[in-house]
């Protein structure tokens, strides 16, 4: 496990933000991550909170606590 993972796996079911390339911020709360930093959230303040998101680590700038 590398250690960006690692530490990542330690924020599971934790509320979050990423702020993606784009620009935009999406905050909620970390479901899973991979080895790729491909991101699952719930919660989400995006579009439908109900919803579950997926983001593709390529288009992840940085994640904070």
């Amino acid at each position: 496990m590398d250690s960006t993972l690692k530490y990542l796996t330690v924020f599971l079911n934790s509320p979050i933000s990423i702020k993606l390339k784009t620009g935009e911020i999406l905050s909620g709360k970390l479901e899973a991550v991979d080895e790729h930093t491909n991101v699952i959230l719930s919660e989400c303040d995006f579009e439908d909170p109900s919803q579950v998101v997926f983001i593709r680590g390529e288009n992840i700038h940085f994640i904070s606590k």
